[in-house]
This record gives structure tokens, sequence and C-alpha cells, in this order.
């Protein structure tokens, strides 16, 4: 489990592995090989979270239920704010909403400007196979497993 306590302190571990950058083959097992904030102690309430994968990721496969950043009571609330995919990267800003930045609202006045709770406790976790509901590579690849 990966856990984040924004403000002044950051614990994490989380699972992963391979090795990979935007130009390998889009039918590459998809995997996440290295996460920002893994092991910080030092996360600012705006800062963008970024994850990094073995292929590049369909954008079309990321949404709200493939990516979640988690918190409250059992890790069950999900976090407000968008999933940038930039080919082999998946970027989470918490101070902008999904539905500004598709909007091309980036430019305006941040619907979240205050991002992370500070002192809280998130979890992120990208659901993979078998569960239907993962992110997959171009090739329509999934997730090989659970990252959390």
């Amino acid at each position: 489990m990966l856990l984040l306590v924004i403000g002044p302190f950051l614990a994490g571990c989380g699972g992963g592995g391979g090795g990979g950058q935007a130009g390998t083959p889009a039918d590459t097992d998809l995997a996440v090989v290295y996460f920002d904030l893994e092991n910080r102690t030092d996360v600012y309430r705006d800062d963008m979270l970024e994850i990094r994968f073995t292929a590049p990721v369909d954008r079309n496969s990321v949404t709200a239920r493939t990516i979640r950043i988690l918190t409250g009571p059992n890790q069950a609330t999900p976090q407000n704010g968008a999933l940038i995919v930039d080919g082999n990267k998946i970027f989470f800003d918490p101070t902008i909403s999904q539905q500004q930045y598709d909007n091309g609202g980036f430019g305006a006045e941040r619907d979240l400007p205050y991002g992370f709770q500070p002192l809280t406790d998130y979890q992120l976790y990208i659901p993979g196979y078998p569960n239907p509901k993962t992110i997959s590579n171009y090739s329509g690849g999934p997730m090989v497993a659970d990252y959390f």
C-alpha cells in the first residue's frame, strides 16, 4: 500500500516493476515503473503526482475508476483532481477538476485551488488484471497487476 500524508509527512511503499520509457512498443506489458512521491516527506498540497509505466498508456482507458487517489475512512473516498496522460506518464493534478481540464481550463483560476488536505492520508490504487476497470496500453493490453 502506498500511503501519502500530505503536509510535512509522506510515507510509502508500492508494487511495480520492470523498466520502460515512452519509446517502448505499444504491446509491452503495462506496469508502474516509477511514482515520484514514493518515500518522500516533503509533499505540498498542490504537488502534481507523476506515475510512469512500461509502455504508453491509452488515454481513453484513464478514468477516476482506473487511477484512484483515495482518502477518508478505509481509504474509500476519491480525491478530486485531473488525470493527464502524456505517453507512458500519467500526472494527477489535485488543483483542477477533470471537467475543468477537459474543457481547456488550465489557464483559468483553479476550481480546486487548495489541492490535497493537510495532514491527511492518501492511497494511490491502480487496479490491474483481471479487474476489467484498469488502464491499458495502446494495444489494449491491461495493467498486469494491481498497484497500491
